[in-house]
């Protein structure tokens, strides 16, 4: 590989930032200034975007709100298509000081009805094919300004009684400043986190926790002046808008901008942008492996990418097949990119950067030696850096932060040379024959059977006390493979304990509007439908 991991995460705009002018709309006027006409977003369907373009279509809309009275620390939900008008949104509210709330588009009826009661926005700026929706969804208390947007390109929506942003961007003159008053340290958004049993929960995040995401991102890619970072990850979650977007805006780099992830596609795109690095989730690279092997698998231009987590099982094979090398990191809405791997064995999730600390704990948050696992606890050194508790919620706010810490519900360990392993989510912790399993571990050797698409593994109840190990799998379509295939690649993989007892094939997974796999719902099938596999002596 030509690329290899940077040395350090600190990387910085080509101008003067004060730390309190870390703000996005900040930064987008300062390159606007610096280089205007540099291109910085360039989206699938040929749309191309301009520091000084971004900035003059920012104002516009900043101009358009504040005529409604939306100001500082005004909320406005956003819930509009994946194009670049999300982030003409972004920058807009980011000058005036007002707090953005991303709504996932896939939340409808209780969840949705909940994250808009929660929130209560003074606005909100709305797709006009979910506008039912979200007004179906509002209580009868509840007031606020719709304001309509079509895709960027597409037809625009009849206004009738409601604005538009179309006639907010019909304003090409307008080139309006950042609220002086807008420091970063202010609250810049409240992205909703959902858990896997629970309604979402507002995670309030300060302007400067954003930037922090975005330098943190842009110096482990190594982005340059002269980098394409493709951007396949919604804009609706801090991945997409402050890993990929934010850290282009910041670097100076390009975001080639997908508005539909396909992994048929990908590549095409990749090809299109000239993209020279790539981020995603693991089941990205599940996708893309899943693809039929072609000729032109390495016929791109992407030599680096971060994939979240990145077992080998997926690590190994993606960078064999398409020459990509990948690595991964550790990081949460909440406590931000507290971890990254530069250069430490590639299913680890990296070491600490500061200002960032991470310690590993027990039950009573006492310290744990090396190798041994517990919840992953992460601290910082610096102000405004990370998230500033739940919206609406204090006493969660404060059992999450107790004893000087983000307590994040992930369990994990650190080695003997200081490198962080992911185990599981606590509540994943399996319990067998006095032994901790992660759920994780089981997983990602049944996620490395070529016929398998995914699987959840989980713990029922054992008539010998603890636990037995069930794991439901989902097969890749037009592809077949027995339990008992499954059972013989763990055995042959796994520790004793951990093998599987029960192994249920079934068509799809149970998950939240968000993607999250809900295990309490496999836990309640119990093993009604499962293949038993009694423990093998050896």
């Amino acid at each position: 590989m030509s690329w290899r991991p940077p040395t350090s995460l600190e990387i910085d705009p080509p101008f003067e930032l004060d730390v309190l002018d870390r703000v996005f709309s900040t930064i987008v006027e300062r390159w606007s200034e610096h280089d205007g006409d540099r291109e910085c977003i360039v989206q699938d369907d040929g749309v191309s975007v301009t520091y000084r373009l971004l900035n003059q279509r920012a104002s516009a809309i900043a101009a358009g709100l504040r005529e409604h009275g939306i100001g500082v620390g005004d909320r406005v939900a956003t819930l509009v298509a994946n194009d670049v008008r999300v982030i003409y949104i972004g920058t807009a509210l980011s000058k005036l000081g007002a707090v953005e709330v991303p709504v996932n588009p896939a939340l409808v009826g209780q969840s949705l009805s909940h994250l808009l009661a929660d929130a209560a926005p003074k606005a909100v700026i709305v797709a006009p094919g979910h506008r039912e929706a979200v007004e179906a969804a509002l209580s009868a208390d509840s007031s606020p300004i719709i304001i309509q947007a079509g895709p960027e390109g597409g037809p625009a929506p009849e206004s009738g009684d409601v604005p538009t942003l179309d006639e907010m961007l019909a304003d090409e003159s307008t080139v309006l400043a950042t609220d002086p008053s807008v420091r970063a340290n202010m609250p810049a958004s409240i992205m909703y986190t959902s858990g896997t049993t629970g309604l979402p929960k507002g995670a309030l995040l300060p302007h400067h926790h954003n930037y922090r995401i975005a330098q943190r991102s842009a110096g482990a890619f190594g982005l340059t002046g002269e980098d394409t970072l493709i951007s396949i990850l919604p804009q609706f979650h801090g991945g997409g808008r402050y890993m990929n977007t934010g850290a282009c805006l910041l670097a100076g780099a390009r975001c080639g901008f997908v508005r539909r992830f396909s992994g048929k596609e990908f590549f095409n795109q990749a090809r299109q942008f000239n993209a020279t690095v790539m981020h995603g989730i693991v089941t990205v690279g599940h996708f893309l492996l899943a693809q039929e092997p072609s000729p032109r698998d390495r016929e791109h231009s992407i030599t680096r990418g971060l994939l979240v987590p990145c077992p080998p099982s997926v690590a190994d094979p993606f960078t064999e097949r398409f020459g990509i090398e990948v690595f991964q990191g550790y990081a949460s809405t909440e406590g931000n990119i507290s971890v990254m791997n530069l250069d430490g064995p590639k299913a680890a999730c990296g070491k600490p950067h500061p200002p960032y600390r991470v310690r590993i704990v027990d039950e009573y948050d006492r310290p744990v030696p090396a190798g041994v696992t517990g919840e992953i606890v992460v601290s910082c050194d610096e102000p405004w850096s990370t998230f500033s508790g739940y919206w609406n919620q204090p006493e969660m706010s404060l059992e999450v932060m107790r004893n000087f810490g983000l307590h994040t519900g992930d369990g994990g360990y650190f080695d003997e040379n200081g490198y962080l392993w992911f185990a599981d989510r606590i509540k994943d912790m399996i319990r067998r024959r006095g032994e901790n399993v992660a759920a994780q571990t089981v997983e990602d050797v049944v996620n490395g059977v070529d016929e398998v698409l995914e699987s959840a593994a989980y713990p029922v109840p054992s008539r010998f006390g603890e636990d037995e190990i069930a794991i439901s799998v989902v097969l890749r379509p037009g592809y077949e493979v027995s339990a008992t295939e499954i059972i013989a690649r763990c055995r042959e993989n796994l520790p004793r304990f951990a093998v599987p007892r029960f192994v249920r094939i079934i068509q799809e997974l149970p998950k939240t509007e968000t993607g999250k796999i809900q295990k309490f719902k496999l836990k309640k099938l119990g093993t009604d439908g499962a293949e038993e596999f009694p423990e093998e002596r050896r």
